[in-house]
């Protein structure tokens, strides 16, 4: 209702502030975020749910929110291909972001994400699925693709993290931007299960990465004490004030107007 949406709304206004990002881009990642979401209840919630866990992942991670935000539409249509439906997808895709840049040589925000959706392509092309079938790369189910982690845990396992066979699975250079962070993480355990467990633990960090209450407050009361964040507020309350007096002042005016008109005919 309207009441929640301006609640919604009111929330991502203080986490815009408290992640340095502006309101308009983070209003328009949140409508990118929503229209992927489809029709489900508490939805304006879910969205602000949602958009703390990227504020999370950027922290841990090397994409901060206030980049992302301008590359959210990109990002929030490929989650309607994942079989666990556009709601899970966001996080684990946003785990695959920050990897793609903290270990997959993206070099900025829009690469990272331009990265995730090569990564999702690679679905879509007959032509790479053979090699997937050729090492028994389990990648999808009936109701879509497998979630990002398992696809790559998958691959893994069914390659041994080799970097020649992790190519011929993810041949398109942006596509392996996605992975290559995931594979380091596995060869430096060691491969195998302990290769497996070190990269299903950096998904779920940052897949359940999420901005806390106490952080975002934090963040917003520092930001509040710059110069600039003064000024605004400065602004702000002069327009109040200004208001406040011109509906106190106003009816006595109009009160006064047939008075003045009389002075100055007399005049």
């Amino acid at each position: 209702d309207i009441q929640t949406a301006k609640e919604a709304m009111g929330e991502l206004a203080v986490l815009s502030r408290a992640t340095g990002s502006s309101v308009e881009d983070m209003a328009s990642a949140a409508g990118d975020v929503s229209a992927n979401l489809g029709d489900m209840k508490n939805k304006g919630q879910m969205v602000t749910t949602i958009m703390r866990v990227f504020a999370g992942q950027g922290k841990l991670g090397a994409v901060e929110v206030k980049d992302l935000s301008k590359q959210m539409a990109g990002l929030a249509a490929q989650t309607t291909m994942f079989a666990a439906g556009p709601e899970k997808a966001m996080a684990s895709l946003g785990a695959l972001t920050q990897e793609a840049r903290q270990g997959g040589g993206a070099k900025s925000a829009a690469q990272s994400v331009t990265s995730v959706e090569s990564f999702v392509n690679t679905f879509s092309k007959g032509a790479r699925l053979g090699n997937f079938e050729k090492h028994k790369v389990a990648f999808k189910n009936e109701k879509g693709l497998l979630d990002p982690e398992e696809i790559i845990v998958n691959a893994l396992k069914a390659t041994g993290g080799d970097n020649k066979k992790m190519g011929e699975l993810f041949a398109d250079v942006r596509a392996r931007s996605a992975t290559k962070g995931f594979e380091s993480i596995y060869r430096s355990a060691g491969g195998g299960e302990a290769g497996e467990k070190a990269v299903r633990a950096k998904f779920s960090e940052l897949r359940g990465a999420t901005l806390g209450k106490g952080d975002e407050a934090a963040a917003f009361a520092a930001s509040m004490q710059t110069a600039e964040a003064k000024a605004q507020l400065f602004q702000q309350r002069l327009d109040q004030i200004a208001g406040d007096m011109a509906d106190k002042l106003m009816p006595a005016m109009l009160k006064f107007a047939p008075v003045a008109e009389q002075g100055a005919a007399i005049l």
